[in-house]
């Protein structure tokens, strides 16, 4: 009896649900993920925004700090230092005006999904190359350092792309090129997620490796060559 008279009292006129919240997006920044949304249509002034999270093994939805009695702009930041890369989330946005609600509006989302490729700087290691690798913000080395990539090195020379190495964390890359004194190039992707933007290799960087003997050494050589030809022929005159 008692939830009948809630459902009569839900359905009536003044106490009619408010409109849900929608067109809701993430975007990654330096501190973290800033989530935001619209008003749906019909959304009255004054109306206010509750924003919780949950794990996908979570219990229930807890508030977001700093993310209760949102009015505009319409935005929430979810820090990274609050997220485990790896864990998804439940994130559900409730807006309220007094004793009026409406259905939470949700969005799900895994952080390591969303994160941008690493910066990847390749360098002429004697007759080898390096890669340095940098997160897109300094603060999120800890987060890519539990992450796991595969690099490709490729040159116009060998025929190719081929994959060459695969690695966790954003450690220095020693890589041996197989044949030393060509441009190679050198791009990166993330490996064993399922991240849209990062399943697919980067824009290769490129670099030169020296030659095997560099051409000063063969400059000093038809140098010293000369030097004993001329020597032998002024010693006949």
């Amino acid at each position: 009896m008692t939830r009948l008279v809630w459902m009569l009292l839900v359905l009536l006129p003044g106490d009619q649900a408010l409109p849900q919240p929608f067109n809701i997006s993430l975007t990654q920044g330096s501190s973290g993920f800033t989530l935001t949304w619209e008003s749906g249509p019909g959304t009255p002034p004054g109306t206010s925004y509750n924003v919780t999270s949950q794990t996908e093994s979570g219990v229930s939805p807890s508030p977001v700090k700093g993310c209760q009695h949102v009015q505009k702009p319409l935005t929430c930041l979810l820090p990274y230092e609050s997220i485990d890369p790896l864990e998804r989330y439940i994130i559900q946005i409730t807006s309220y005006l007094e004793a009026q609600m409406s259905q939470p509006a949700e969005i799900q989302f895994k952080a390591v999904d969303l994160l941008d490729l690493p910066q990847l700087t390749p360098v002429s290691c004697g007759r080898n190359l390096c890669v340095d690798l940098m997160p897109p913000f300094q603060n999120l080395q800890e987060t890519y350092d539990q992450l796991n990539y595969q690099l490709q090195i490729s040159s116009n020379s060998s025929g190719g792309p081929q994959v060459l190495k695969e690695f966790r964390s954003l450690t220095r890359q020693n890589l041996t090129v197989p044949v030393p004194g060509r441009i190679y190039c050198i791009s990166i992707r993330f490996t064993n997620i399922k991240n849209i933007k990062g399943s697919i290799f980067s824009q290769p960087v490129c670099v030169s490796t020296p030659a095997l003997f560099p051409l000063g050494v063969f400059g000093v050589i038809k140098q010293v060559r000369f030097e004993q030809y001329l020597y032998c022929w002024v010693s006949r005159l």
